[in-house]
């Protein structure tokens, strides 16, 4: 999700700000870049990946990557290969976003991953480990774990100002990044960042652009993207399966303006997401 805004970063904001076939086949090629950098390295936890992961959130390789982006043509893998399988969607994953009025914050991303996790139990205790580690057959004491998962706070001048994650797979960081983007370049409220809809880029293909065709995405920017030749894109518009739509993800979200100190959650309505203040 960093890498991804650091690579939107090398845009300006007004052109970050229109809803045209050129800032979504941005964005899709930013989190298409950065999963596929994250892929490389995910199942590698030697010295030496550690050290190419802090390069990954690097503003150089960030700006790299940008140049690869040329508007009207996709970077296909023959420009840019993965070395990982691609794995399906099914899982189950939930966010939780929490903050309270001294502004402590948590941000928790949970996932049952698939029902049998890893498939392995330790003798007596009678359960398979999982929350995602149906991929980890050999896990060592304080191992990274590979995942999508990224529970983000984003903080200003040192204090928690939004709090946010999602659930949606290999789709996760893009959605988050979204999210940011749609409240810092387009100064959204936090219901409109959430709700506006998205385009994203999956694993699942090799050209994956995942699009809701929603105001102000138009049925005319998404065929743009095809004459660019993004001819693998799903699409959700209306109307809408909700299995469908849940596929965009489901961001769950706190802002904390503390100059009204007024509180702010959206639920994502895309999984029935739920937002609730409580006094204690």
């Amino acid at each position: 999700m960093i890498e991804a805004l650091n690579i939107l970063e090398q845009y300006p904001s007004d052109f970050l700000d229109r809803d045209t076939a050129e800032r979504h086949q941005v964005f899709a090629e930013a989190f298409h870049m950065a999963i596929t950098d994250h892929e490389r390295l995910l199942t590698n936890r030697s010295f030496a990946a550690g050290q190419a992961r802090e390069s990954l959130l690097t503003d150089g390789h960030a700006r790299e990557r940008a140049t690869m982006i040329h508007i009207g043509r996709p970077v296909i893998n023959d420009d840019f290969p993965s070395i990982r399988n691609k794995k399906n969607d099914d899982g189950h994953t939930t966010q939780v976003s929490v903050i309270d009025r001294w502004g402590n914050a948590v941000s928790l991303t949970q996932t049952l991953g698939r029902f049998f996790g890893n498939k392995q139990a330790t003798p007596g205790l009678g359960f398979p480990y999982n929350s995602l580690l149906e991929g980890v057959s050999n896990l060592g004491a304080r191992e990274p774990i590979p995942t999508y998962m990224c529970p983000t706070i984003v903080v200003e001048n040192g204090r928690a100002l939004l709090v946010l994650g999602s659930a949606s797979s290999a789709r996760i960081p893009g959605i988050v990044a979204t999210v940011i983007s749609n409240a810092v370049d387009r100064s959204l409220d936090l219901r409109e960042a959430v709700i506006a809809p998205r385009v994203l880029w999956s694993t699942m293909q090799n050209l994956g652009v995942y699009a809701e065709v929603f105001p102000p995405i138009t049925q005319e920017q998404i065929a743009e993207l095809r004459r660019y030749g993004y001819d693998s894109i799903f699409r959700a518009q209306l109307p809408v399966r909700q299995s469908r739509f849940a596929r965009f993800g489901a961001v769950n979200a706190v802002h904390y303006d503390r100059e009204s100190g007024v509180m702010t959650g959206v639920g994502d309505p895309r999984r029935n997401g739920n937002a609730l203040g409580a006094r204690f």
